[in-house]
């Protein structure tokens, strides 16, 4: 099995350069965890610009969690950008194993 490239390492514009290339990957898979991680951040950014302008510290307190929150989602979705192309690479790898054999 051939090592998969990293696409979480890539820019903005070279991920969707590959994107839209004849290639199968990255795929579907790895662009929306791209799309999600985005939606992700938003949450994060969100919850940051409010703090210390909530009404009270129970929601102070509740804005930091949801911070907190979407940033760890944000990063297993970033994982999951190369993840899922790992796991297309092995379902090719085993695509082309010797047909008709316990192999």
């Amino acid at each position: 099995m051939q090592a998969a490239p990293s696409f979480r390492e890539l820019s903005l514009t070279q991920f969707a350069e590959r994107l839209a290339s004849p290639d199968p990957v990255p795929g579907g898979g790895s662009a929306s965890a791209v799309a999600a991680a985005l939606g992700a951040s938003l949450v994060a950014m969100v919850a940051n610009l409010t703090q210390g302008k909530a009404a009270t510290s129970e929601a102070e307190l509740e804005l930091l969690a949801i911070a907190e929150a979407a940033q760890q989602v944000k990063d297993v979705l970033v994982l999951a950008v190369d993840e899922d192309t790992l796991a297309f690479n092995g379902y090719m790898d085993a695509l082309r194993l010797p047909k008709g054999t316990e192999e």
